[in-house]
């Protein structure tokens, strides 16, 4: 009987170890203390297009844990992003973990790292569900304050200015 005791604790001590924390993952509320609901812009202001929006969240690290991997998630809608469940490895239920949302325009890359036109902000994430506990939310177990503004890599935006100041130079010399 003692035996067979041990062999249990042993059995769920091992499995709560290897327990994995969760968290469903949607935008789109006013956060507490907030005015503006969480969406996810593109330059200027403009909310990020459904067609080519993409998001993923990421550990400090770089390690990608969303669905999808690197490719990211498609946005439900302008702007609005929902993935059910993110599973955390290596933090338990209840844990804390911080977090990289990342989310960018897939007109201009196929992944974050490659496209031109992207965002990120740092979260931290508290009470991850698993096990018998519901996985957290962005709403009530986040530090998630505000908008992803999406806008276009520097380079981008001075070679257009550049652009801009050679045709302007163009069009005196003309006249």
């Amino acid at each position: 009987m003692n035996r067979q005791f041990v062999s249990l604790v042993g059995l769920l001590t091992t499995l709560t170890a290897c327990a994995q924390g969760t968290f469903s993952a949607r935008n789109g509320f006013i956060p507490q203390g907030g005015s503006a609901k969480t969406y996810i812009y593109s330059y200027p202001w403009q909310l990020l297009p459904q067609a080519t929006g993409r998001v993923e969240f990421i550990r400090p690290e770089g390690v990608t844990i969303s669905p999808g991997g690197n490719l990211g998630v498609p946005l439900i809608a302008d702007g609005l992003f929902s993935i059910d469940l993110i599973v955390v490895p290596d933090v338990p239920p209840g844990g804390t973990v911080n977090l990289i949302v990342r989310a960018w325009d897939s007109a201009t890359g196929l992944t974050f790292d490659s496209a031109t036109v992207f965002g990120a902000q740092a979260i931290t994430i508290v009470g991850l569900g698993g096990g018998s506990l519901p996985p957290a939310t962005l709403e009530a177990n986040s530090n998630f304050q505000g908008s992803i503004l999406v806008v276009p890599e520097p380079s981008s935006v001075a070679l257009g200015l550049v652009g801009i100041a050679a045709l302007l130079v163009a069009a005196r010399r003309a006249t």
